[in-house]
């Protein structure tokens, strides 16, 4: 989604690959309270299972693959896409 703003050039706010986007900081804001819960859950488990309807691999690994594996972390992507494939290639992540 993109707008055109007065004084100032396009800004996208969904554009997750600029940090200052609503988007990037709404996300922001939600991965510090799933971060809480995965710690949580780690603490009294020592592993996490997630599973994500509609979710892309690339979201999750914004936590950082060194947090995702220090906490046992494993991801199921729930998805009716077909254009989403890059979960395959990563065992924390099923399909």
């Amino acid at each position: 989604m993109v707008f055109h703003m007065t004084g100032r050039t396009r800004v996208s706010f969904f554009d997750y690959t600029n940090p200052r986007s609503l988007g990037s900081r709404i996300r922001a804001r939600r991965r510090h309270f799933i971060i809480q819960l995965i710690d949580a859950i780690y603490s009294e488990n020592n592993a996490v299972r997630i599973l994500d309807l509609g979710g892309r691999r690339s979201y999750w690994l914004d936590f950082g693959e060194d947090y995702l594996a220090s906490r046992s972390v494993h991801v199921t992507l729930v998805n009716f896409e077909a254009k989403i494939s890059d979960a395959i290639q990563d065992p924390r992540f099923t399909r």
